[in-house]
């Protein structure tokens, strides 16, 4: 096994700003949304929760460290979203803001402290209408809330206090309804009735248009759980169609998708008779939609065109829950044994990428940027950053230079060519962190090698290569042009006649061996 160190300059890997000098920053809820910017200039910026040295807050950034700013004191700030109004002079961002003398409500933005202010209380006073599922549709922005503490309905706003109303009354109970989403123009989201249960709904944006969608679980029984007062409905979106998962009469849950149709809401297939499949992790890569299913015997992976003829187990993975991420026309997941896999979906094989005997219920969270895959580790107590390229030699740990802790990296997401994150390198605390051009990354440094040994290292004249298994190696350039061919018989290569600079040497198989600097 061998585990590479990857070392970035202070140019690639960066504090935005220590917004908390005296502390953890806690960043969280990091969203990118577009407002308008002075008379008709619209810009994207970077939205999120944090901790400056006098309280939490919502915060605005553009990349720097003075535009990264504080707009509001708040107990908390979620669910930032963009409203696009064109006839009052928007978009602004819309969100959720909590303060003491409100609780949880609505807040508008334009990207300054004058500009952030309350929207509207649905809930006067303390109380909390805890608005979630924020969505744009048109010229508003939908959400569920609270109307009372027994009553959760369906809102819009358009930017102001007076167009701030209910849509839709759920007024026989608790809606309990949380997430929703947005497909073929059309919000759908699950809500509890007595009369029906947990159950998927739809809404044009209007009353008359906002019905039940289909009675999935018929009678008064749920065809989604309930879970400490919210229905877990989540999903996604593949050629119009949305797919989640749902129980019925007949079984438990298994995969199904919506057209925002009640005749085109149908079970995808039944994959377990015998107690439900439990569909998770729905991800699309290479215009196919994959998910996680138990059949009885095996959680498999499967793929599917969105038809119950085409929806097929094409790999088997260990019980556990697996979180799937698309990257390189493959998907990659981490696996309860804390290993890095790759499914390979030409040959539907999986492939190891690296054990790293970490804590197999850590969350594996990943995004893609610049070509390669970044996520983060959990061992030894803490998160360190990694990425791969889907190869076990292209995976390393990640550092900024001079760093004196492993992170504990929160990644975030791409925002104008650079990858940001929440981290702790330094003793500077919880921190907002960039991560720009990583092509640039130095050459990364052994921290354990088995069988191989490259020496001296770096070299002048003669280099040294050495190999239980090898029986030839190759030496390439930076360019990625072979430039030499060695025989493995353990004996001196004289490099005297190579320019300066990083070389590369692989096997016959093509395998990574491992670099030498020639000096």
């Amino acid at each position: 096994m061998i585990f590479l160190l990857g070392n970035l300059n202070a140019q690639n890997i960066q504090m935005v700003k220590d917004i908390n000098p005296n502390g953890n920053a806690i960043i969280a809820n990091f969203k990118k949304c577009s407002f308008i910017q002075g008379m008709n200039n619209v810009v994207e910026r970077m939205f999120f929760q944090a901790q400056d040295d006098a309280s939490f807050g919502a915060f605005v950034s553009d990349g720097t460290a003075a535009g990264t700013i504080k707009l509001k004191a708040l107990t908390s700030a979620n669910y930032f979203t963009t409203l696009s109004v064109i006839a009052l002079g928007f978009p602004k961002v819309v969100f959720v803001g909590e303060t003491s003398n409100n609780g949880k409500e609505l807040w508008i933005t334009s990207g300054t402290e004058l500009s952030t202010n309350l929207l509207e209380d649905i809930m006067t006073g303390t109380n909390s209408s805890n608005p979630s599922g924020l969505v744009p549709l048109t010229y508003a922005v939908y959400f569920l809330a609270n109307t009372s503490n027994s009553q959760r309905d369906l809102y819009k706003t358009e930017g102001t206090g007076a167009t701030t109303t209910i849509v839709k009354a759920f007024t026989d109970t608790n809606s309990l309804a949380y997430n929703m989403y947005k497909v073929n123009n059309k919000l759908i989201f699950a809500a509890y009735t007595l009369q029906y249960g947990a159950e998927l709904w739809v809404s044009d944006g209007t009353e008359a248009g906002t019905v039940l969608l289909k009675d999935i679980y018929t009678g008064t029984n749920s065809a989604f759980p309930i879970f400490y007062g919210a229905i877990n409905f989540s999903g996604i979106e593949y050629n119009g169609k949305f797919f989640f998962s749902a129980a019925n009469n007949n079984y438990n849950y298994e995969p199904w998708y919506t057209d925002g149709t009640t005749s085109g809401t149908l079970c995808l297939k039944e994959i377990n008779a015998n107690g439900g499949s439990s569909p998770q992790s729905f991800v699309v890569c290479n215009n196919m939609l994959y998910f996680i299913a138990y059949d009885g015997t095996n959680y498999g992976i499967y793929q599917t065109d969105g038809t119950s003829n085409n929806t097929t187990q094409i790999a088997t993975v260990n019980n556990g829950y697996y979180k799937l991420y698309a990257y390189k026309n493959n998907l990659y997941f981490y696996d309860n044994t804390g290993k890095l896999c790759k499914v390979n979906l030409t040959t539907n094989q999986i492939e190891d990428i690296m054990q790293f005997n970490s804590d197999p219920y850590s969350t594996f969270h990943a995004y893609e940027y610049n070509d390669y895959l970044y996520f983060r580790v959990y061992r030894n107590s803490q998160y360190e950053l990694w990425r791969t390229d889907g190869t076990t030699q292209g995976t390393m740990q990640l550092l900024p230079s001079g760093a004196t802790k492993s992170g504990n990296p929160i990644l975030f997401g791409e925002y104008n060519g650079s990858l940001y994150m929440s981290a702790d390198f330094d003793n500077n605390g919880n921190e907002l962190w960039k991560l720009t051009d990583s092509t640039s990354i130095l050459p990364p440094t052994f921290e354990l090698v088995s069988d191989i040994n490259i020496y001296p290292n770096p070299a002048y004249d003669i280099v040294n290569i050495k190999s239980l298994t090898s029986k030839y190696f190759y030496i390439y350039d930076i360019m990625g042009k072979n430039i030499m061919k060695i025989e493995n018989k353990g004996n001196s290569i004289i490099v005297s006649q190579i320019p300066s600079g990083l070389y590369m040497v692989r096997d016959e198989n093509g395998n990574y061996i491992g670099k030498f600097i020639k000096q």
